[in-house]
């Protein structure tokens, strides 16, 4: 496995496939380190670490961000819960089943449709999420909000929006650097190939007690062609295809 990364790394478009995709991690790192204006992190911090249960879960998905009200707190779920919206419904409303076979024009116009749902889901999802942090603890707001109130929030909700709609677009953008480098390792490794090896050898050490090889038939042959004889004994050594008496093989031309 090392052996193959290292070749990967010796391909200067692999290299610059995985350094992109690192810079694309350490974006995501940072984004992650940004903090949304007007919002108490450190009221969240303790808010989060004592509640338990789906806040953990899902800012365990953020890497973080989500119990330190960041950029990218609302993480990759608008996304995920768009794709499979759009999925569900390509199955429900025929418009959306024609687009989805209609190629590779009606895959990007279902991949436009994704990204406006994402977008749609996004602001929903934020404003639940910052009317969380407003209602509190105990009757305390996690949100310093300023004398117009309503400003607070359209920027709070417009940071977490624009946060999922990065994220959205480093999923997209690294998917296919990642995908490059995955085949490459599998290609190489022949992890295909050796298994399908594995199992053949597995069925020929199941069968070749049951298919014998009539001596007589092959003696017979022996003496009838020499290389013919060889090629007979290679199959049946090789392939288990043993060579019978009486039949005949006919060849015809391919023009």
């Amino acid at each position: 496995m090392f052996q193959t990364l290292k070749n990967a790394w010796k391909t200067p478009e692999l290299r610059g496939k995985i350094l992109f995709t690192v810079l694309v991690l350490l974006l995501y790192r940072l984004g992650a380190n940004i903090f949304v204006p007007f919002v108490n992190t450190d009221l969240v911090k303790s808010a989060f670490s004592s509640s338990g249960g789906l806040f953990d879960y899902m800012n365990m998905l953020s890497g973080g961000a989500f119990s330190q009200g960041t950029l990218f707190a609302l993480n990759v779920s608008p996304y995920i819960t768009a794709s499979i919206v759009i999925q569900l419904l390509t199955i429900a409303i025929p418009a959306l089943e024609r687009l989805s076979k209609q190629g590779d024009e009606g895959r990007k116009k279902i991949n436009a449709i994704t990204r406006y749902l994402t977008v749609g889901l996004a602001a929903i999802t934020a404003v639940g999420y910052t009317s969380l942090l407003n209602a509190g603890q105990n009757g305390v707001s996690f949100l310093a909000l300023p004398e117009d109130a309503w400003f607070g929030w359209v920027v709070i909700i417009t940071c977490l929006v624009a946060g999922s709609s990065i994220i959205m677009w480093l999923i997209i953008i690294v998917l296919m650097p990642v995908f490059g480098v995955l085949m490459f390792w599998y290609t190489k490794s022949e992890l295909g190939h050796r298994a399908l090896k594995t199992r053949l050898n597995h069925v020929l050490d199941e069968t070749k007690d049951l298919i014998h090889q009539d001596q007589k038939v092959f003696d017979s042959l022996q003496k009838k062609s020499l290389s013919t004889a060889s090629l007979a004994n290679y199959l049946s050594a090789c392939g288990s295809f043993p060579v019978y008496s009486n039949t005949e093989v006919s060849y015809f031309s391919s023009g």
